[in-house]
């Protein structure tokens, strides 16, 4: 391939409609955009275009896959009280055909900050395996809309996989604690679980 390309730059053609079409033949490209896209970023050189492509797809396909298969949080969009302790809960899984690395974990990445848990470690999950992820935060003492975004990461942090979110209201009279019956938490920040955080390992419903 390498050889016919740079036979085909040597021609010096400058028809971007062949360029185009040559781009796309190359690279199996669907639409004439990525060509485009591609072919502008290195100066209209076939070579040089097609190299960056093939390099960019080997990149992608090297990352890890995270996907959200569903929100488990116990009374989801139900308001929080103010300082209030409460738990939130997702399943995630391993949607690419590696294992997850070492040190790859779930990191809030920005938004507002709610309770002082910010990193969790996470297994070397099997392809198409299932972890439930729960964190216990703080609901902040002020009334109103708080969001907070959280991004799998690799060891050298690379992001990978869906965005997860916690959104949430607080207002004096939310009842989402009550909800998930963690009363005995208590309301103070005195009273929080020595445990923020925790990962297990889903072994039924496995996901190809």
């Amino acid at each position: 391939m390498d050889s016919l390309m740079e036979r085909f730059d040597s021609m010096g053609t400058t028809d971007r409609d062949v360029l185009i079409q040559q781009f796309q033949f190359y690279t199996a490209a669907a639409d004439g955009q990525s060509a485009t896209f591609f072919l502008e970023m290195n100066h209209w050189s076939l070579q040089d275009a097609v190299g960056a492509y093939f390099e960019l797809q080997g990149q992608n396909q090297a990352l890890p896959g995270m996907s959200l298969v569903r929100d488990l949080t116990i009374g989801e969009g139900e308001a929080v009280g103010p300082e209030k302790i409460f738990t939130k809960k997702w399943r995630l899984h391993n949607s690419a055909k590696g294992f997850w690395p070492e040190g790859c974990h779930l990191a809030y990445t920005r938004g507002d900050s709610i309770g002082p848990c910010t990193k969790v470690n996470m297994p070397v999950l099997e392809p198409g395996g299932l972890v439930d992820v729960e964190l216990s935060m703080l609901a902040p003492r002020d009334s109103g809309h708080y969001c907070s975004e959280w991004r799998m990461c690799m060891a050298d942090g690379t992001f990978f996989g869906d965005t997860v979110w916690v959104i949430i209201q607080v207002e004096a009279d939310g009842l989402l604690d009550l909800t998930q019956q963690m009363d005995s938490l208590s309301t103070s920040a005195e009273a929080m679980p020595a445990s923020f955080c925790s990962v297990s390992i889903v072994t039924e419903d496995r996901l190809a």
